[in-house]
């Protein structure tokens, strides 16, 4: 990277393919031009993106950014012009995290001895602590001085030692190498990083789960090379350029970016003045007026192509359905597949965290009253749910009655059983130290014996009414991964009113809903060509 930084400054690179790492400040000189390929996804990002470009003072940031299909488009208009407002997203920092409380207090008294009281003082003085209760403070203490059996899960052993008497807290033999050796905030992903022969010179990272499937001599593709396997170690792989050879492309797994709920409402927001305009505007030929094309260049900034596709989207859109999902309006179209599968997808463009839970308060209502459990694909444009097994179309009215409460009580039903729970449980049991990595030894924990170490802790700790890693993992869920807050104050406009709810059935889908199931299309073709160990872990 930094033979590319230089020769980026001096001019003798022309230009440079970057990806996320436009959001670093890396130090890559003065750039004229940032070209962004598809949606940032975030205001906040897009503009950092841009930013790069013209980064001296009293000089503009200038960027062009390419879509590569409409609905992409239609988000880029929005983040656009939420960009040139500065109408940036809201940051909100997390509150009481105890699994990272967990791991300073260790560190704490791995140091120095502390007074129980005193301790709480100086953890109240940092921001995210500063409202922390003894309430929450001492069920964390109580996990470290070893207050939950270890013979019902060996990690439960205390980490260090609370005298009770004189409310002071002590180190153990081993407190401080724990502390330093499993420290940091980061998740293990699992990664294992591809170095040149020298042993020095790092190329980048390997998905663990395709590590396991490669062996020395295998051939694959990393960037613009391809390359030779050498040798496969604990934590690294020993590659040899090898032209000329035939090779396998490399997969990783990651989280994509979502859609912020506060983005959601400036998207939903543009989908609905759009669309009005196109019903006032539009001609009797269908083409669209210059009022419409003249808003969209000055106010989003989209060239004339990308204006007339923005509009031919929306135009047929309305045609199919007569509405398109906005800030107040969520449709939903059922329609069945071409096996006669039914099939609903629900349009609602405020975001993957809150599609998420409402998807699965949704999923666990439609069980309750058809008697089958359907399929569930979520995006940040809406909810595919696909019912098997079933002649009787599904209940909609339950979209439009279902209230707050009932949600929220039907996804702390559902949650504990769900797939991100478990991961955000390895993830802060990570964090808290409680799975720490093997005494004696440099090699890494292989990323799927972390996830069943975890698992068993869960089903552990589950059993104890109120282990703090558990009621952390509950906060991750329902704040940061997951936006209860919003889906339940969603919900309260169609209450209120404040937001329609419009039924339609369809033969085939809308334009809309097509966009949708060619995502779900792509995840189920190639279901059978995930790794093996990757399917049989999917539990978790």
């Amino acid at each position: 990277r930094l033979h590319l930084e230089r020769a980026l400054k001096d001019g003798s690179l022309p230009a440079l393919v970057g990806t996320s790492s436009l959001e670093l400040g890396i130090d890559i000189g003065s750039v004229d031009l940032v070209v962004q390929l598809q949606s940032a996804r975030g205001v906040a990002r897009g503009l950092q993106r841009v930013g790069r470009s013209g980064h001296l003072v009293g000089q503009t940031s200038v960027g062009r950014l390419f879509p590569t299909h409409r609905e992409d488009l239609l988000e880029m208009a929005a983040i656009t012009r939420a960009m040139l407002e500065g109408d940036v997203e809201p940051t909100h920092a997390p509150q009481n995290s105890l699994d990272v409380l967990a791991q300073q207090i260790v560190a704490m008294v791995s140091v120095e001895d502390w007074d129980v009281p005193r301790l709480l003082d100086v953890i109240r003085r940092a921001y995210p602590y500063h409202k922390l209760t003894p309430g929450l403070y001492r069920p964390v203490l109580d996990m470290l001085t070893g207050r939950y059996p270890s013979t019902a899960f060996r990690e439960l052993r205390p980490r260090i030692a609370w005298d009770r008497v004189h409310d002071r807290l002590t180190a153990l033999p081993g407190s401080r190498l724990l502390a330093l050796r499993n420290g940091g905030t980061i998740p293990d992903r699992g990664t294992f990083a591809a170095y040149l022969p020298d042993r020095k010179t790092r190329l980048g990272e390997l998905d663990e789960e395709f590590v396991f499937e490669t062996r020395p001599g295998d051939v694959f593709t990393l960037g613009a090379s391809t390359w030779r396997v050498q040798e496969v170690n604990e934590d690294r792989v020993i590659v040899a350029p090898a032209p000329g050879y035939l090779p396998r492309m490399p997969f990783w797994r990651g989280d994509a970016p979502r859609r912020d709920y506060h983005l959601g409402q400036i998207y939903g927001r543009f989908r609905r003045e759009l669309a009005s305009r196109v019903q006032q505007e539009m001609t009797g030929d269908g083409e669209a007026g210059p009022g419409i094309l003249a808003w969209l260049q000055e106010e989003y900034r989209l060239d004339l192509h990308s204006a007339r596709n923005a509009i031919k989207y929306v135009k047929r859109q309305m045609d199919v359905l007569g509405t398109i999902s906005s800030d107040r309006t969520i449709v939903a179209e059922l329609f069945t597949d071409p096996l006669g599968d039914l099939r609903l997808v629900i349009h609602s463009c405020m975001g993957a965290r809150v599609n998420s839970p409402w998807a699965l308060a949704l999923a666990q209502a439609f069980r309750d009253a058809m008697g089958t459990q359907p399929e569930v694909m979520v995006s940040d444009d809406g909810i595919l749910f696909r019912f098997l097994e079933t002649d009787q179309d599904p209940p909609l009215d339950l979209i439009r009655e279902m209230g707050p409460v009932e949600a929220r009580e039907r996804l702390l039903a559902e949650l504990p059983n769900s797939a991100v729970f478990g991961a955000q449980f390895r993830m802060n049991a990570a964090r808290a130290l409680m799975l720490p990595a093997a005494k004696g030894t440099q090699k890494r924990t292989p990323f799927w014996l972390q996830r069943l170490r975890a698992k068993d802790l869960l089903s552990v700790a589950k059993g104890f009414e109120d282990f703090p890693i558990v009621a952390e993992t509950y906060r991750d869920c329902l704040r940061d991964v997951l936006d209860l807050a919003h889906m339940e104050q969603m919900l309260q406009g169609i209450q209120r009113g404040e937001i329609e709810v419009i039924p339609v059935e369809t033969l085939v889908p809308s334009p809309v809903a097509a966009s949708l199931l060619y995502d779900f299309i792509s995840q189920y073709m190639y279901e059978q060509d995930q790794p093996k160990a990757e399917r049989q872990i999917q539990a978790l």
